[in-house]
Order: structure tokens, then C-alpha cells, then sequence
């Protein structure tokens, strides 16, 4: 609607809702630390599962919608000067948003943390695609270095992991990238990932059909790859296009740098999590496609009025300005 009225109310909307979810989600993996593998678990009994939601528990869903909102929240609090209430209701919310990632066990979700908190060290106004061609040259040549160190560094860190189940998991990546075991060996995702290719393969123009929730047959472990296997060519293509275009039509729209590095990884995340995983769930597409570019979008008319307010004052655009 690109109406401002509008775009406020929805923000502070959902900043509530996830005050709110986020302390009773700590709250209860204190208490449970496998309350959120559990939800997000298909094997769970549906009468511990009703129990857990009735917790207000954030799972999968909200785990990694919060996770995908956290790059924007980083980039925006380093590069824009901001009211000190502001800047503390920021503080609190990354606060938040990584005690419940660091409590909720889910694997990838401790690399995606990593990843964000380096971005701390990286200058906001630096162009990302410049920097991640830079970073990418340098990790394939120092790729035996990298790997050493990040066996290291996941040595120490499963040490402090008290579920069972994500040790079990770090453990086997420590074990693959020390060449102890074949990739195939790591988990059932791969298999069902070929279930899904196979799948994809025998009927590629309109695939196998939308019901199909075998996972012998589409292996309900990869967003896109799991869409072609059910739609074929013909009918998940479409829906491909439709994200770039959606991601080209933000990205148009944002002048700032910073903004635009946001975003840009933001949607990264999206894209390596739809491979890995289901992403057909609320939370995440509400982050990618509601939350994510209203608040980029309202931070862009705060940086467009107060440049236009600057430059009425004889000032230029490119200086910093104060976010409400």
C-alpha cells in the first residue's frame, strides 16, 4: 500500500507479537531445551505438540523468520543515527532475536547466527557484492586453513550445546569436514533430497502432482527442489520468477547502501534455506515478504525526509540522519 499510517501500525504490531513470543520461546527452552525441535518435528505426538503450541513456543517458523529479519536490524543500527529509545528498542530486539536462535538447537540457524554477528566487522556503507566476491576468492584459496579453523571452532562450541541431538548433529559435520565420513553418510536429507530429484526427473514438465507427501517420493527437505519434483517445470518456474521479480522490485526501490546490503542478504538466507528446508510456513514468508520490505521501506522515507529536510537547510544529501 506504501502508506505510511499503515506501514507504522503493522511494525509495531509485530514488534509486540514478537516481545511476546520471543520471552515465553526463552521462557520454555529453559525449561525444555527440545521444546522447538519437537514442534518443528513431524514424529512428535500430536498431544505434546497442542501442549507446546498452548506455551506459545516459537518453532521453526519463527526461528528462522526472526533469523532472516537479522541482518537488516544489524546494518540499520550501525549505519543510522538513531533517538536512544530507538536504539535501545533495536539493541533489545537483536538481543532477543539471538537468545532465542542460541536457545531453539537448530543447526543451521548457528551458522546463520555466525554469519550475522560478523557483519558487525564489515563497514555498512561497503557495497556486499564487492566484499562477498572478495571473501569468496580468498576462502577457496585458504580453503584448508578455513576448514581446520572451523573444526576448531565447532569443537569448542558443541562443548557448550546442552541438546543431545544438535551435538549429535555438529558432531557429524566436524566428522565430514575431517574426511572421517562420506557426505552421504551425514543424515536422511541427502536421500530425501534424492527422493525429490528422482522424483523430478521421471516427470520434469509438470511433475508428479501437488499432493504427494511421501517422502519417498518428494522428500519434504528442500522448498524449491521438493516444488519441482510436485509442479515440474511448467509449474514451479513461475513461482521462481515470481521471487526474483519481488526481490528486483524492493531493491529498485532502495537507495541506501545499507538498506540495500540488508536486504540483499536477508534474501540470501531465504534462498540457501528454501534449498535446505520447507519455507512454505507462515512466520518465514511473513519476515520475507511483509515485515523485511515494510521496514526497509519505512527507513527509506525516514532517510528520503530528512535529506530533503537537510537539503532545504542548506545541508547535502549524503550526511547521516536521525531515525525516529
Amino acid at each position: 500500500m506504501n502508506n505510511e499510517k499503515v506501514d507504522k501500525i503493522l511494525i509495531r504490531t509485530t514488534i509486540a507479537c514478537f516481545i511476546v513470543t520471543a520471552l515465553t520461546t526463552i521462557y520454555n527452552l529453559r525449561i525444555n531445551m527440545n521444546a522447538s525441535r519437537k514442534l518443528a518435528s513431524s514424529s512428535t505426538p500430536i498431544e505434546e505438540r497442542l501442549y507446546l503450541e498452548s506455551r506459545n513456543i516459537g518453532s521453526f517458523d519463527f526461528i528462522y523468520g526472526i533469523l532472516i529479519l537479522l541482518p537488516m536490524l544489524i546494518f540499520i543500527i550501525k549505519s543510522m543515527k538513531m533517538q536512544k529509545k530507538t536504539m535501545f528498542l533495536n539493541i533489545m530486539i537483536i538481543l532477543l532475536i539471538i537468545i532465542c536462535i542460541a536457545l531453539a538447537n537448530f543447526t543451521i540457524a548457528y551458522f546463520f547466527l555466525g554469519i550475522s554477528l560478523l557483519l558487525i566487522f564489515i563497514p555498512a556503507k561497503r557495497d556486499l557484492k564487492v566484499t562477498g566476491i572478495i571473501i569468496a576468492a580468498v576462502s577457496v584459496v585458504c580453503l584448508p586453513i578455513i576448514i581446520n579453523v572451523l573444526i576448531y571452532i565447532l569443537s569448542i562450541v558443541v562443548n557448550y550445546i546442552p541438546s543431545i541431538m544438535t551435538r549429535n548433529k555438529i558432531n557429524k559435520i566436524i566428522s565430514l569436514l575431517s574426511g572421517n565420513i562420506e557426505i552421504t553418510d551425514l543424515s536422511q536429507r541427502v536421500s530425501l533430497l534424492m527422493n525429490s530429484i528422482s522424483s523430478f526427473i521421471s516427470s520434469p514438465l509438470i511433475g508428479i502432482g501437488a499432493y504427494y507427501n511421501s517422502y519417498d517420493i518428494v522428500g519434504g527437505h528442500s522448498q524449491f527442489i521438493d516444488d519441482f519434483a510436485r509442479y515440474g517445470i511448467f509449474g514451479a518456474t513461475p513461482l521462481i520468477m515470481f521471487f526474483r521479480k519481488f526481490r528486483r522490485y524492493i531493491l529498485k526501490n532502495i537507495s541506501d547502501i545499507s538498506l540495500k546490503n540488508a536486504y540483499i542478504l536477508s534474501w540470501l538466507y531465504f534462498v540457501i534455506l528454501g534449498l535446505l528446508n520447507p519455507v512454505y510456513g507462515y512466520g518465514i514468508l511473513f519476515a520475507v515478504f511483509v515485515v523485511l520490505p515494510t521496514v526497509i521501506r519505512d527507513f527509506q522515507n525516514k532517510s528520503n525526509m530528512s535529506a530533503n529536510k537537510k537539503v532545504a537547510l542548506g545541508g547535502t544529501q549524503n550526511e547521516d540522519y536521525v531515525c525516529d
